[in-house]
């Protein structure tokens, strides 16, 4: 059970909070006793413009393939984001692949990325830079 986040960052060894005052209020309140503190990292989620141009490079890329949006994104998902999961009893090893929801702003980046270069050594198909596309897609 949580009962509280606080936003901090690492910084050469030593934990900065972005609010110490409200932290150490709270802190203040509590009863005496034995509490765990734990730290995650902040994940950056991919922004909507990122996935609209993955979007746009899957269509590109379909037109080229004769493959319409749903099929060309899977199979980009195949060839460039999956993790390999290995089964420590058998040793098999199963390909999971990743939902662009839940891939952070690197990730699908790297994915587009790989698509696109993809797209090129196949068909010598060069795709704009996001920012030389106008798009209806609002």
């Amino acid at each position: 059970m949580i009962e509280i986040r606080h936003k901090c960052k690492i910084q050469k060894g030593k934990l900065i909070l972005d609010d110490k005052e409200s932290f150490q209020n709270y802190v203040m309140n509590k009863k005496e006793g034995n509490y765990t503190i734990t730290i995650e990292s902040v994940r950056l989620f991919r922004t909507k413009e990122a996935s609209k141009y993955f979007h746009i490079v899957c269509r590109l890329i379909g037109q080229e393939w004769g493959h319409g949006l749903q099929y060309t994104k899977e199979k980009l998902k195949e060839m460039f984001a999956y993790d390999l999961i290995e089964d420590e009893e058998t040793g098999k090893i199963t390909k999971l692949l990743k939902h662009t929801e839940d891939m952070t702003m690197y990730e699908l980046y790297q994915l587009t990325q790989d698509a696109i270069e993809w797209a090129y050594d196949k068909w010598d198909l060069v795709i704009p830079e996001a920012e030389h596309i106008k798009t209806k897609m609002e």
